[in-house]
């Protein structure tokens, strides 16, 4: 669904299983899936296509791919394939990629956001069906097809950038609320004025057991792990936490829970016992989330199943609490 407040699941698993995880998801009454590509695990085309085939009704969302892994025109083929062939129920995400890998390969480029713009400017083109280039090197594509292309984007140059040229925006996974309002804000300062049919997409880590400590416990060393990434800053420094989150963040988990506590968690993932996690995906869509998408964390045995019989029908239940 390209409209409206959606509750999507983040499909990470091997190829052969992706086909039955998806129908699996479509089952239970997910509107959304969701896979990345991240380096070096299944291609985003590729997956998207075996999701694509398992389902009939479910949007299957990129992302992100990176902008800079692949030629524009390459990317715009792929992705007019996959939307012709299921129309309507593509979502192509586009943003930087990790920084750390693109360096490894040399592919990180002097200036992100004029990557992230050229290949979203471009693909758009090609996609609509309208040339781009000039003389021999002038290209119109074969088979357009209407795909919306969603920005990848977690720093505030990089939101403004969503805000201006994309149809909406992937915020990375790990952001709470307070940083959903506080990118909210940057998109439509990028977009100018009021982004009310630009859609926000977060993906968020979940938690959950019976017992909402036990969830908690779970995530909060993994979670504090991926958080001291750079890359994971702005995610950090607008958590509502202040300052003192970034800092106790290179100590660990521990000096987490002296400073504020272990419920801390609950600032960067929907952790808990299932009328807690429902509560929480609530608090991220008044912060502005038009898409809330579920990324099954932390380890506990039957968290999926709870997942599915417990928090997907409270949602739907309360959509606003």
């Amino acid at each position: 669904m390209e409209s409206g407040q959606a509750l999507g699941i983040s499909l990470w698993c091997p190829p052969e299983r992706l086909a039955a995880e998806a129908a699996a998801a479509e089952a239970a009454g997910f509107d959304d899936i969701w896979l990345g590509e991240d380096f070096y695990e299944a291609g985003g085309i590729a997956a998207a296509a075996l999701a694509l085939g398992a389902t009939s009704r479910m949007t299957v969302g990129l992302g992100v791919l990176s902008a800079v892994m692949r030629h524009p025109a390459l990317l715009a083929m792929e992705l007019a394939a996959l939307g012709r062939a299921h129309p309507g129920r593509l979502i192509a995400g586009i943003g930087l990629g990790d920084p750390g890998p693109l360096a490894a390969i040399g592919r990180l480029p002097e200036s992100p956001l004029g990557a992230v713009r050229e290949s979203v400017t471009t693909v758009r083109a090609l996609l609509n069906g309208d040339p781009v280039g000039a003389g021999e090197g002038r290209i119109t594509l074969g088979h357009p097809s209407r795909v919306p292309i969603h920005v990848g984007a977690a720093g505030p140059r990089m939101l403004r950038l969503a805000g201006e040229v994309g149809e909406g925006t992937i915020l990375s996974t790990g952001g709470g609320p307070a940083y959903v309002e506080w990118a909210r804000r940057r998109i439509a300062e990028g977009y100018g004025g009021d982004p009310s049919g630009h859609r926000v997409t977060a993906l968020t880590f979940i938690s959950v057991a019976e017992d909402g400590r036990a969830a908690r416990r779970a995530i909060r060393a993994p979670l504090a792990g991926v958080l001291a990434k750079p890359v994971f800053g702005p995610l950090v420094q607008h958590s509502g936490l202040g300052k003192q989150a970034t800092e106790a963040l290179f100590e660990g988990p521990d000096a987490l829970d002296r400073t504020f506590g272990p419920d801390w968690v609950q600032a960067f993932a929907v952790a808990g016992d299932p009328p807690e996690c429902a509560r929480a995906i609530g608090a991220l869509r008044r912060a502005g989330a038009d898409s809330v998408v579920l990324c099954p964390w932390g380890g506990l045995p039957g968290s999926e199943e709870l997942v599915v019989r417990e928090v997907l029908p409270a949602v739907r239940h309360h959509p606003g609490d």
